[in-house]
């Protein structure tokens, strides 16, 4: 299983970032069939300045992502990761590998999210 995450930074540190199509970087966790983290993968958003509802959707299903987990995900964003077949967990917040730990233990539910601000023409 592969776990995308959009992050703050790409070090062990990393935070869960609040829009999902603004973040500076997604991490990919690798889960092993021990449910463990095999392996955490780091990768510059590639359209972070501008990009289309379904762009990073198809990026993430290019690395084979089977779930996201994010603190928010527009509507668009969410029709695009349902046709590809990757399950969108949002609400998350937090570090990656407490994010990661909580969802292999069954403890991380999505729940709905608003930004406090919209993200148009913010960086």
């Amino acid at each position: 299983m592969k776990i995308a995450i959009p992050v703050d930074r790409n070090d062990d540190n990393a935070n869960v970032f609040e829009h999902f199509g603004r973040a500076p970087y997604y991490c990919i966790v690798t889960i092993g069939s021990n449910k463990e983290i095999e392996s955490i993968e780091f990768y510059p958003n590639p359209a972070v300045d501008e990009h289309e509802p379904g762009d990073l959707p198809s990026f993430l299903a290019s690395k084979k992502v089977n779930v996201l987990i994010a603190m928010g995900v527009g509507r668009r964003a969410m029709y695009y990761f349902d046709q590809l077949g990757i399950r969108v967990i949002t609400g998350a917040s937090g570090r990656v590998t407490d994010v990661v730990k909580k969802f292999l233990e069954g403890k991380l539910e999505s729940t709905p999210y608003e930004p406090e601000h919209k993200w148009h023409d913010h960086y």
